[in-house]
């Protein structure tokens, strides 16, 4: 159970692959004083090996969590939970307590932006860097 000191939070995207991935990294490992993190997927997926190194290149290891799909976490409850994808704070308030705060964050998927840039694997792990490193930035301030 969380010290009451800290906010239990939620990260949410499609796959729950790669951004709820990082940014649950990011928060334990930099904010674990303030933030008790999970994250969690709309339709889960095997953790992104691109998320794994990027993450691995700034000291986090991330290869071991796992997805969890958001609908195994209804009887859990949060102080807070972000959402990283377009359309699932719907999915998040009909599978979560209606008193939960939903916040939608403007993080774009990685590899939609690698695919867009023709996706070669520099433009898959430069997308996936630009991308964590924007992740980051904004777990630290939460």
């Amino acid at each position: 159970m969380a010290d009451r000191e800290q906010v239990k939070v939620l990260f949410v995207c499609s796959g729950n692959s790669c951004r709820s991935q990082m940014a649950e990294g990011f928060a334990r490992s930099l904010r674990q004083a303030h933030l008790d993190a999970y994250s969690a997927g709309l339709n889960p997926k095997t953790i992104s090996s691109p998320a794994v190194q990027v993450m691995q290149e700034v000291g986090i290891n991330i290869a071991n969590q796992k997805p969890t799909d958001l609908r195994d976490m209804g009887d859990e409850n949060f102080d807070m939970v972000y959402t990283m994808c377009c359309g699932a704070d719907t999915t998040v308030r009909e599978v979560l307590p209606d008193r939960t705060p939903v916040v939608y964050v403007d993080i774009p998927s990685p590899a939609a932006l690698a695919k867009d840039a023709g996706g070669s694997p520099d433009a898959v792990l430069h997308y996936h860097r630009v991308v964590r490193d924007k992740i980051k930035a904004w777990v630290c301030t939460l």
